[in-house]
């Protein structure tokens, strides 16, 4: 291992490099900067190699990529960058300690994400550093120390930190919550750091701008390049050498970044085909025409994007480098011939990105390097992830290609072979050539149909209207429920006797109907369009609250047809699943089955009128959806009274969730409409309806079990605003229903088995914004979404104000949804046989030691548990007994010996050394079954049925806020949250009272031992 170099030698090394660095900051210098600048020259590359960053705003020059001016740096961080050198320069092996530091850690051991998710946040650090008065200093041992990549920059911010004050740096662990780095009130004199969040810190940073400050993305690259970071000599000198090698401009080419592995473990080669051709087309809308950068974690990914450009005549190159990259966040530090050289291609691949003009990004924050350090923040797109972009392949003009078509496209100084002829291309690459074309066919062949769709619609609301007034003269029926049902059923000579309007209104629309039918067919068959929407399963639409007196009646005429036409599409389903015999069987792999085969096509049974008011309720779905794009609160889309009319037509089957006070109407509502809509699934019509599928797919990071299953609310919540079915489908590490099923009388939320094929077509989405799902496609929304608040804070958001917040509805919700697997039911009766206790009589601590980190001494791990257990003795003044569920059998040997020298029983569950975790778990290990992760669930049910809970690190341990007897009763023992507590003895109580709890307490163990739990629902029995 290498070790950290003196304060001394670095601050040599980096006055050595300073030499090899020019600047082309184009504001007019100083005299002092004059004469630096003069030194600087004479020690120029010979090479035309960039070897620092322009410093330009968006609107920089295409040639030289120069701006006209430089971004202004704000007037406090100019202060606080005199203020830190003054105030390092003082500092000393015996003064230090009267000064505060703001250290950004990544020790052994711990797990700090890449070096985006380390460095990015270096605005707002440098922002909180300021307001607390710090002296901001980093410090890395993982993978090696950031000085053997990168250096203070000659005249920058000092960030090293000097050796006298490593031991004291190494006592204290990293705190992760933001608010704390700010405060300048907090007493420690070194504050340790290790920040990361989606946002990188820089929501925090932009809301703290003072008047025309630039943004975080505007300041950045200046802030990067000028004052705290320059390349280290050997990373500085591969970076020349590969930037030499692919013959590029700087500001003269576009990146395409494809991080093919991120939350994967492997990827098909098929996948990475598709993945990357959009990535260069993408890429290509950009800088039509080239050169492409292309940088990807999968050489793979490499060698087809060199096959892409070969075909489309443009050059792409890539660094040569031989094997799969490494990646900082996950190096192995057991493996001692890692050496930092391993790792300077991550280095070098920043400082390449931060030369091209445009970045084509894919998920994961390595590819905004491009953007926050380009010639051009602004141009930039999204070619796959969240929010990503099907990009077709754009030509440049005419006058381009003759300028910058390449004689000889290549991969540069790449050992790869040439690119194959015309005539030598393998059937490999003949059938990808051959689905390309055929998708391009498809789609002309779609954007004809929706433009002929278009104009269908706008003919079908006139045709509508035309029908409304004929009505309305020859003095036809309202159109109230009753009224139309009658209507329905009226003989077809009494249809005859209605006007010749009419009849040729009707007959028009029936024509128009079997058009659309047609046209809807052809969509299915290329995947891309399904059209018209439901007419038989979807959840109705509800129309926004309008203040506009005038809006309002037009919203109430429509919702009250929309009302009629789904009384009729209910009577119409019902009709239907009469004469269908729907069985639910468990399959392999956690799949349901339903066996509707009934080939019946009831659609030409329909009476014209129901295609009329079919029809339009299709077009006032559109209509309705189109009006703005503010989504509705839950209590907006519920006036309509819509739901009251489908409730009415469905009585109670023994719902689980009527008895519930805290669930909010709309819940009950949709659990309702689900079980319906569900019941009437079948392979022919699923694609009459929308779903949104919880999934976790083979070799996909979906966390641990609280990150996948407690947001279930917000997933609920979007799925009823957005007329959506809602399912769940795991393959890692093994199905749910191995460990969870639906209980008689709740939610099915079991994928029926005929979906996988359009699942594994649907691109995974992280996010669960409304926008998003509130779209007619994609069909299948695959989500894995994963946030801090897991999703209670927009659950609460969109709430109506008279409804209970998330917290206070999720037992309710869960046990709807969930009951144990007959085995897992066992394990957890065996449990409390074994552990002695009894459901709402205990309280729990629940300790996370290796949260964050791969190993932690004993010394730490006793404090933790000290801490945890004092907590407990605070707000459970019963004595006990105490359940301690924690991640390493160290901290439970430790919690028996505590819980024993203060005479109060401590148990914990029977398990192994140390518990597996569903989301680190391996998949290529073939031994591993569902039963060794039976345990998981079984510590959640035990720490869900108890009395108070103390929290630590962690999603965990809240199962007992969130499901437990008394939620009130808590506290947080380690975390942003974390109190320090002292021992809380017990009141003392007489023998009789004593001895009347036992006596209780074996009562109620003999009748929960019998008390089976939920059974679960029918067809749902474990195999």
């Amino acid at each position: 291992m290498t070790q950290p170099r003196s304060s001394e030698q670095l601050r040599t090394n980096t006055a050595a490099s300073a030499g090899n660095i020019t600047s082309t900051a184009s504001s007019p210098p100083s005299t002092k900067e004059q004469k630096d600048q003069t030194k600087l020259e004479t020690k120029k590359p010979k090479k035309k190699v960039p070897v620092t960053l322009h410093m330009v705003t968006s609107n920089d020059d295409d040639s030289t990529g120069n701006s006209s001016t430089s971004i202004r740096i704000p007037a406090w961080l100019k202060m606080y960058f005199l203020w830190h050198k003054t105030a390092l320069s003082q500092i000393n092996e015996s003064n230090w300690q009267q000064h505060r530091f703001l250290v950004m850690t990544c020790f052994h051991g711990m797990r700090c994400g890449g070096v985006t998710d380390r460095l990015r946040p270096i605005l707002p650090m440098l922002r909180a550093a300021h307001q607390s008065k710090r002296i901001l200093l980093i410090y890395w041992e993982r993978p090696f120390p950031l000085e053997e990549f990168l250096l203070p920059p000659e005249g920058g911010l000092d960030w090293r930190v000097p050796e006298y004050m490593i031991p004291q740096i190494k006592q204290n662990g990293p705190s992760t919550h933001f608010a704390s780095y700010h405060n300048k009130r907090n007493p420690k004199p070194i504050l340790n750091t290790l920040y990361q969040s989606w946002n990188y810190g820089w929501l925090w940073y932009n809301e703290q701008l003072e008047d025309d400050e630039p943004s975080a993305l505007e300041m950045f690259k200046q802030v990067w390049t000028q004052h705290l970071f320059q390349m280290s000599p050997p990373v500085q000198q591969l970076y020349e050498k590969v930037f030499d090698s692919l013959q590029l401009q700087p500001g003269q080419f576009a990146t395409a970044h494809i991080r093919a592995l991120y939350g994967l473990e492997k990827r098909p080669h098929v996948e990475t085909i598709a993945l990357v051709r959009n990535a260069m087309n993408c890429a290509s809308n950009l800088r039509p025409g080239g050169p492409f950068l292309v940088a990807s974690d999968l050489l793979d990914a490499l060698h087809e994007a060199e096959k892409y450009g070969y075909e489309k005549n443009v050059t792409v190159v890539a660094p040569n480098y031989q094997k799969e990259p490494l990646h900082i966040g996950l190096h192995n530090e057991s493996d001692k011939s890692v050496t930092p050289t391993d790792f300077y291609s991550v280095f070098v691949d920043i400082y390449l990105l931060a030369q091209s003009r445009c970045v084509a990004v894919g998920p994961g924050g390595f590819g905004h390097w491009a953007q926050i350090m380009g010639y051009d923040h602004k141009c930039w797109i999204r070619h796959s992830g969240e929010r990503s972009q099907n990009c077709e392949w754009k030509q440049p003009e005419q006058q381009q290609l003759t300028i910058d078509q390449p004689k000889e496209p290549q991969l540069a100084i790449r050992t790869v072979a040439p690119p194959p002829s015309p005539a030598a291309k393998t059937e490999e690459d003949l059938e990808v050539m051959i689905a390309v074309k055929e998708v391009e066919t498809k789609k002309l062949a779609i954007g004809q149909l929706e433009k002929r769709l278009a104009e269908m619609k706008q003919e079908l609301l006139e045709a509508a209207q035309q029908l409304v007034d004929v009505k309305s003269s020859t003095g036809a029926p309202s159109t109230t429920g009753a009224r139309t049902m009658k209507r329905k059923e009226s003989s077809e000579g009494e249809r005859e006797s209605s006007t010749a309007t009419t009849t040729g209104s009707l007959s028009f629309m029936k024509a128009l109907k079997e058009t659309l039918l047609e046209a809807q067919a052809v969509a299915r068959d290329t995947k891309q369009l399904h059209y018209p929407r439901s007419t038989l399963t979807k959840l109705p639409e509800r129309s926004r609250v309008v203040n506009d007196a005038t809006a309002t009646n037009t919203t109430k005429d429509k919702n009250q047809m929309l009302r009629v036409s789904y009384a009729l599409k209910q009577k119409l389903a019902k009709s239907i699943r009469g004469r269908q015999t729907p069985s639910t069987t468990l399959q392999h792999g956690g799949l349901v089955e339903d066996d509707n085969d009934n080939d019946d096509d009831t659609s030409e049974d329909t009476s014209v009128a129901e295609q009329h008011v079919s029809l339009v309720e299709d077009h006032f779905d559109d209509d309705i959806e189109g009006e703005d794009d503010t989504s509705p609160t839950s209590s907006e889309m519920s006036t309509t009274g819509v739901f009251n009319d489908y409730v009415a037509m469905n009585p109670n089957r023994d719902n689980l969730w009527d008895d519930s006070s805290t669930m909010p109407g709309w819940m009950k509502q949709y659990f309702l409409w689900h079980r319906e809509q569900r019941a009437a699934l079948t392979p022919d019509n699923f694609r009459e309806q929308r779903f949104i599928i919880m999934t976790c797919l083979r070799g996909a990071k979906c966390g641990g079990m609280t990150d996948r299953l407690r947001p279930i609310l917000a997933y609920l919540q979007v799925a009823h605003l957005t007329s959506r079915l809602f399912f769940i489908y795991w393959e890692r590490p093994f199905p749910l229903e191995e460990f969870l099923l639906p209980p008689e009388g709740g939610m099915d939320w079991r994928m029926p088995k005929f979906l996988l094929p359009e699942l594994y077509k649907t691109q995974r989405t992280g996010n669960l914004e409304l926008r998003f799902y509130q779209k007619p496609e994609p069909m299948i929304m695959s989500t894995t979404f994963q946030s801090w608040h897991y999703g209670e804070q927009s659950y609460n958001q969109n709430k109506a104000n008279d409804e209970p917040e998330a917290i206070n509805v999720f037992r309710d919700a869960w046990n709807v949804m969930f009951t144990p697997s007959p085995p897992v039911a066992g394990m957890i009766a065996n449990s409390f046989d074994q552990l002695g206790i009894v459901p709402g009589q205990y309280s729990t601590a629940h300790i996370r030691a290796l949260y964050g980190i791969e190993a932690r001494g004993e010394r730490e791990i006793t404090v933790l548990v000290k801490n945890a257990l004092n907590c407990l003795s605070q707000i459970d003044q019963s004595g006990g007994p105490y359940l301690v569920a924690a991640d390493t059998s160290v901290a439970i040997h430790i919690a028996k010996q505590y819980g024993s020298f203060r005479n109060v029983t401590v148990v914990s569950p029977p398990h192994g050394e140390h518990p597996l975790h569903l989301g680190l778990h391996n998949e290529s290990d073939t031994s591993v079954v569902p039963a060794n992760f039976y345990s998981i669930f079984n510590d959640m049910y035990l720490i869900a049925e108890t009395k108070c809970t103390v929290v630590g690190r962690g999603g965990f341990g809240r199962w007992g806020i969130l499901l437990g007897h008394e939620p009130s009763c808590n506290k947080f023992s380690s975390g942003f949250k974390a109190e320090t507590c002292g021992w809380k003895d017990s009141a003392p109580r007489a023998t009789e009272e004593m001895e009347e709890e036992a006596l209780q307490q074996n009562q109620h163990h003999r009748v929960h031992a019998k008390m089976p739990f939920r059974k679960p629902m029918r067809g749902a029995v474990q195999r």
